[in-house]
């Protein structure tokens, strides 16, 4: 078995990959954002997980400080096996076509969203110019079977179990590439011991929309759920994973097939 550092290990990829690599017999240094890392040891095969994944529009510098600024010191000592770091497909919304690992990014400075994307694109460009043995994996919207995350997903799915009917306000046709964490720390694992290529979309492949999420609802938590916000102006794009299909066989569940039964067990507590 292999030596494995998370970095980031209190949140939550980080959490749910540090139990995953224990199970599977790896010696594991999990550490949290707010630990003090020592990097005058040789660190194994180290997991970038650090990182501001929903309030991140409220603190700008703390997310540039998250993405990139924390990232640094790892990369001066350079005393790792190799590196994989965690980034985001949300670099690939405005893109009208299939997301590829190569596809060209649309970032505006003057767009406060876009501060996220252009830390974690910086994030990834010193991964791959400074770093030696680093890879990049851009990460779908990770849920798993609690759904007790905030986030939007798990925001609506904890409000339509305690409600018999709810009104969003979001686009119905709007959807979001969803993944389940197994299948996200499935493919970090595989990644970071043998990987070949520089970057990795590591996602469902599939854009869920609001409205079937809302199907999924009435059906298996009978509550009502309508969005009735504005068109948006851009839909999300399909992400390419034949890259993680093609070199590891791995092959994320849909939401479609994993939501009913993770909803089942949530009705029926």
């Amino acid at each position: 078995m292999s030596q494995f550092t998370v970095l980031g290990a209190g949140g939550f990829v980080g959490g749910h990959l540090a139990e995953r690599l224990r199970r599977n017999g790896h010696d594991v240094v999990a550490v949290s954002r707010r630990d003090r890392v020592a990097y005058d040891r040789t660190l194994g095969h180290v997991v970038f997980c650090i990182g501001l994944t929903t309030d991140y529009w409220k603190r700008p510098l703390d997310t540039a400080e998250a993405h990139v600024c924390a990232l640094i010191p790892l990369l001066r000592a350079d005393r790792f096996d190799s590196l994989t770091y965690l980034s985001s497909i949300r670099l690939y919304d405005g893109l009208e076509d299939a997301a590829s690992e190569t596809s060209d990014l649309r970032l505006n400075p003057q767009t406060a969203r876009h501060v996220y994307d252009f830390s974690k694109g910086l994030g990834e460009a010193l991964t791959h110019n400074v770093g030696r043995r680093a890879r990049v994996v851009r990460l779908g919207n990770v849920y798993d079977n609690e759904l007790d995350q905030d986030d939007f997903l798990c925001r609506t799915v904890q409000r339509a179990v305690r409600e018999d009917a709810l009104e969003v306000d979001a686009d119905p046709e709007a959807g979001r590439d969803y993944v389940h964490v197994d299948d996200v720390c499935a493919a970090i694992e595989a990644i970071g011991l043998s990987g070949r290529e520089s970057t990795y979309n590591v996602a469902s492949g599939i854009v869920f929309t609001n409205s079937e999420l809302a199907a999924l609802c009435e059906r298996e938590l009978n509550c009502r759920v309508t969005f009735r916000g504005a068109a948006s102006a851009h839909r999300s794009p399909r992400v390419d994973v034949t890259r993680l299909s093609r070199e590891f066989k791995i092959d994320p569940v849909s939401p479609s097939g994993r939501l009913p039964g993770i909803l089942k067990a949530i009705a029926a507590r």
